[in-house]
């Protein structure tokens, strides 16, 4: 009897052990299961949150905002269209395709944009793109991308229609401008070179060249000092003093200089 009662004794610890040794696995399982699921999905979440609502995304988004156009008019036989105007900061910019009435270095020199009847005075233009034919007879394209200009020329291209797209600006316009009535009055373009541009403009390799066949060995001269640009036949040269070779250089200055079309392409930009 005795041997019996202990070996139930024995039984009933031996059960008892195990169930203590289960439950603890149990709840250390448990545990350790919670904090892994805390410890991976909460910085996920964080993160997600974070990049949803990332300040300089939202700057971005609200800085830029375009508006695309098939705009046409056609006024003192040249032929304007309105591609884009676009919202940049504070600045208004029209896309303008334009045509080119000769080989000179012609540029968009007057326009105001209207809105809501106030007037913006122009700021100035940059080149997109175009197809320029050259006083020599030679033809290329040009693009600028980043401020660095492609160009490629090809006998090709000499048939073709000369243009330029320009990047037209206006400064300190209404934040919500796109919103109101707009109107783009473009009333002249020239061929007068921009003070810092004045020798580029001229181009007196060219103009050599045209002089070349009447005047051989004749070297040119151009200046940019401030307030003051200006060429000249280089000293020493045979023909500084050559009253005919004189006279040629100045009829063909004048005449890259002269060019001037006034009309009125005005475009209805509003919605």
């Amino acid at each position: 009897m005795k041997n019996k009662e202990r070996i139930r004794r024995i039984a009933v610890i031996a059960i008892v052990a195990i169930a203590i040794v289960s439950t603890a696995y149990f709840l250390n399982t448990w545990f350790g299961n919670t904090k892994a699921q805390e410890i991976v999905d909460t910085p996920v979440i964080d993160t997600n949150v974070e990049s949803q609502k990332s300040p300089v995304e939202t700057e971005v988004a609200v800085e830029s905002e375009v508006k695309y156009f098939t705009n046409e008019v056609v006024s003192a036989g040249l032929t304007m269209a309105v591609q884009s105007i676009e919202r940049s900061g504070t600045d208004a910019i029209v896309e303008v395709r334009w045509q080119l009435k000769d080989w000179r270095d012609w540029k968009i020199s007057k326009a105001s944009l209207y809105i809501d009847d106030q007037e913006y005075n122009y700021a100035g233009s940059t080149l997109v793109e175009g197809l320029f034919q050259y006083r020599d007879g030679s033809a290329c394209f040009i693009s600028m991308k980043d401020e660095t200009q492609d160009k490629e020329c090809l006998p090709s291209m000499i048939g073709e229609t000369p243009y330029r797209v320009d990047h037209v600006f206006f400064k300190n316009i209404p934040h919500d401008f796109l919103q109101k009535s707009i109107v783009l009055k473009i009333t002249e373009v020239n061929s007068i070179p921009n003070e810092s541009q004045f020798c580029e403009e001229l181009d007196l390799d060219t103009i050599e060249e045209l002089m070349e066949n009447e005047f051989p060995g004749i070297e040119l001269e151009c200046f940019e000092d401030p307030g003051l640009n200006w060429s000249r036949i280089a000293e020493n040269n045979p023909y500084t003093n050559d009253e005919k070779a004189i006279e040629t250089y100045n009829q063909l200055v004048a005449e890259a200089f002269s060019g001037r079309v006034a009309g009125i392409w005005k475009f209805d930009l509003s919605d």
